[in-house]
């Protein structure tokens, strides 16, 4: 006779699944969810794919690349021993995930699609070093355009043979992105993830205004460096407030706003006293220059304040 444990385990075929099991999983894995299927709706699409894998084999060939002008490589062979190091590493990565293919002998298709790259490159990187760029800046810059160039080149002549076309892929990539961009940066949420997504935004724009104050007072105003950070830390608390309530966090566990604004600022006070810390620590201290300080300040502070703020007011 069958214990009731199992019984109860393991219910009959055909019975009623209860009512959580019917409305779906709960909801913090529903949470977890619509992170991996962003994710999923990202990688789906063909482009999409190629501009992540594209942004990891930039990055590969870019530090090879710097690594040879740091050794003191002219620009021209450090570009030709980069772009030789890049075909080995990209040419699986690209062709396995991005377009799907395991034909070894398409790598001579590839190397020439390199190849055009490679020409196109030194050429930009001539040109722009006649204008006195440096060459470090002008790689990062023409990194983005050179890379849409190689996936037209690579889906034309390289992989001509996978699925759907050019056009394809292009509509399947404006489809999925906009949607995704439509549902991290608009459609209300309480997924942490996301959250902090929109969090970073609205701490970018206070950045710049904070940094720009603070440059600002300090080189022209002449004002005393923790003064003018202290100014400047201050409007860039209240536009976080504004754009935190309105955009990031959908829930408020504070009903009124005065005493959720002043809870709000009273983290954003405890901020300005690490800030102001980590300023003078690094500055005064380990003798770092005020505005290096004030990137590593602004990167600890702005951890301290969306955890803080997300468990105490917006939870």
């Amino acid at each position: 006779m069958p214990s009731s444990k199992i019984a109860e385990s393991e219910p009959l075929s055909g019975a009623p699944e209860p009512a959580d099991m019917q409305n779906g999983p709960p909801a913090g894995s529903s949470r977890h969810g619509q992170i991996g299927g962003l994710a999923l709706r990202f990688w789906r699409a063909r482009l999409l794919r190629f501009l992540v894998v594209g942004a990891l084999n930039t990055v590969f060939g870019y530090a090879v690349f710097a690594a040879f002008i740091l050794l003191g490589l002219h620009y021209a062979l450090a570009a030709f021993l980069g772009t030789l190091l890049a075909i080995a590493f990209n040419f699986t990565t690209t062709g396995r995930l991005v377009f799907r293919s395991h034909d070894n002998r398409l790598i001579f298709k590839f190397f020439a699609v390199y190849g055009v790259n490679y020409v196109l490159g030194v050429a930009i990187l001539k040109l722009f070093k006649m204008m006195g760029v440096h060459v470090l800046v002008t790689a990062a810059v023409g990194a983005l355009p050179l890379a849409v160039l190689s996936f037209a080149l690579m889906r034309r002549f390289v992989f001509e043979r996978s699925e759907g076309g050019l056009k394809a892929d292009l509509l399947e990539a404006y489809r999925e992105g906009t949607g995704i961009l439509r549902e991290v940066l608009a459609t209300p949420t309480e997924n942490t993830v996301i959250q902090f997504v929109r969090y970073t935004v609205v701490g970018g724009v206070a950045f710049v205004v904070d940094f720009g104050l603070l440059y600002a007072l300090t080189q022209y105003g002449g004002f005393f460096y923790l003064t003018s950070a202290t100014l400047a830390f201050v409007v860039g608390l209240v536009i976080n407030y504004t754009f935190s309530v309105l955009w990031v966090f959908s829930k408020r566990a504070v009903s009124n706003r005065w005493v959720e604004f002043g809870l709000f600022a009273l983290v954003g006070v405890l901020g300005l006293g690490l800030n102001d810390l980590f300023m003078w620590l690094l500055t005064s201290v380990a003798g770092l220059y005020y505005l290096y300080s004030k990137l590593i300040t602004t990167a600890l502070v702005f951890v301290w304040n969306f955890a803080i703020r997300k468990v105490s007011l917006f939870r």
